[in-house]
C-alpha cells in the first residue's frame, strides 16, 4: 500500500531519490510531482558515494509541499549516453482538509518605455482587461485571486525578475497566470521581453544586458510551486519564446520521459510575425481574442459553463488569424506550447 500521512496542515515533506550507476554513468536525474517537473532548487541534501567497483550512487532529498489527497512522485535518471532508465513511482496519500486554490495573476505591461521611440498604445489596456476578467469572473472557483501588477517603469528587468520570484512559494493546488504585453524581439538563440529601461538602437548585446530572455524566464517558471501554470505573451515575434521553451523542455531525454511539466504557453504570433493592435478593438488582437474567450465564448461542447485552458487556447488559435486579417489585412496566428493536464480556469453561465 502507498504510504499515508495525516497532517493537520499541509506542511512540507522530504522525498528521497537514489540513483545508481549500473555501468552507463549518470548524466542527470529528474523528479516529478503530480506530472510537474520539480526544480533542482528543491534539493536540500545530496550525497554521492563511490562503490568498490568505481560506480557512483547519488542520493538527493527534495523538500516539497504536498497537496491534500494523492501525491504521485516519479523519478527517472539518464546515462552518459542519454539512455533513459526505468521509471520509479511512489504515491503518498495526504489526509488533510482540502485547501481552496488561489489564482495568482501576474500582469506585466509597458506602454511608456524609457525610450519614447518604443511607445505603445494598448499594452496597459490589454493587461487591465485580463486583470478585470480574472478578478471578476474567475474568483468563483478560487478561494482568492491575487493580482501582481508590474506596469511601465516598474517593468524593468529586475522588477520582472522579482515578480516572477514571488511566485516560487505558491502552493501546489494553486494556479498561476503570467501575462506579458509589450515589445518583444528575437535573436537566433532566444526571445527577449523588452523591459522598460531598454533603449534603441537594437543589438544582440543590448538585449542580453537590458532585456529579459525567455531562457531566464524558463528558470523562474520551473521554480514556481503551483502545479498549474499558463503564460500568455502579447508581443511581436513571441513565437520564438514558445519555440525556445519547446527546444529546452523537449530535449531528447525529456521527450522520452513522455511526461508533462505542467506548463501551457501561448504567444500572440509565430516566430517572425508582428502582433496587430487596432484602435477599433481598443486592444491587441491576441488579447482581444483572449478576453472574448474568457468571457465565455470559448465554452464549447460540452457547454458546461467550465472554461478550460485548452478551450481558451483553441478559441484564440481560431480567432486571432481571422481578427488580424479583418482589422489589418495581415494575418498572424498564435504559437502554442502545452505540457500538462487540462484544467478549469474559470466559469461562465452554462448555455
Amino acid at each position: 500500500l502507498p504510504p499515508q500521512l495525516k497532517l493537520d496542515a499541509l506542511t512540507e515533506i522530504d522525498v528521497k531519490v537514489t540513483v545508481k550507476d549500473e555501468g552507463g554513468g549518470i548524466n542527470g536525474f529528474f523528479l516529478f510531482h503530480n506530472t510537474k517537473l520539480v526544480s533542482p532548487d528543491r534539493i536540500v541534501d545530496q550525497d554521492e558515494d563511490e562503490r568498490s567497483d568505481g560506480r557512483k550512487t547519488i542520493t538527493a532529498t527534495y523538500r516539497l509541499r504536498p497537496i491534500a489527497g494523492q501525491n504521485l512522485f516519479h523519478s527517472n535518471a539518464v546515462s552518459s549516453e542519454s539512455i533513459l532508465g526505468a521509471t520509479n513511482l511512489t504515491t503518498v496519500t495526504v489526509q488533510a482538509p482540502p485547501r481552496e486554490p488561489v489564482l495568482h495573476v501576474l500582469t506585466v505591461a509597458i506602454n511608456d518605455y524609457l525610450d519614447p521611440q518604443l511607445q505603445l498604445n494598448y499594452a496597459l489596456p490589454d493587461a487591465r482587461g485580463i486583470q478585470q476578467i480574472m478578478e471578476a469572473e474567475y474568483g468563483q472557483i478560487f478561494g482568492e485571486v491575487r493580482l501582481i501588477e508590474v506596469f511601465d517603469d516598474k517593468a524593468t528587468r529586475r522588477g520582472m525578475q522579482q515578480a516572477l520570484a514571488s511566485l516560487e512559494n505558491t502552493a501546489p493546488e494553486d494556479v498561476v497566470v503570467i501575462y506579458y504585453a509589450g515589445h518583444g524581439e528575437a535573436t537566433d538563440k532566444d526571445f527577449y521581453f523588452v523591459t522598460y529601461e531598454f533603449e534603441l538602437p537594437l543589438s544582440n548585446n543590448r538585449l542580453e544586458r537590458r532585456a529579459l530572455s525567455a531562457g531566464s524566464m524558463k528558470d523562474f517558471i520551473e521554480k514556481i510551486g503551483a502545479r498549474r501554470v499558463i503564460m500568455l505573451i502579447d508581443a511581436c515575434k513571441s513565437g520564438t519564446a514558445v519555440a525556445g521553451f519547446q527546444d529546452q523542455m523537449d530535449r531528447r531525454v525529456i521527450r522520452k520521459l513522455g511526461q508533462s511539466v505542467g506548463l501551457h504557453i501561448v504567444s500572440a504570433t509565430a516566430k517572425e510575425q508582428f502582433a496587430v493592435e487596432h484602435e477599433e478593438l481598443g486592444h491587441g488582437v491576441f488579447t482581444y481574442a483572449l478576453i472574448e474567450a474568457m468571457e465565455g465564448k470559448a465554452d464549447t461542447d460540452p457547454r458546461d459553463g467550465n472554461l478550460t485552458v485548452r478551450e481558451i487556447v483553441h478559441f484564440s488559435e481560431e480567432e486571432v488569424p481571422a481578427l488580424s486579417q479583418k482589422y489589418a489585412q495581415y494575418q498572424h496566428w498564435p504559437l502554442i506550447y502545452s505540457r500538462g493536464l487540462d484544467f478549469t480556469l474559470g466559469k461562465v453561465a452554462s448555455q
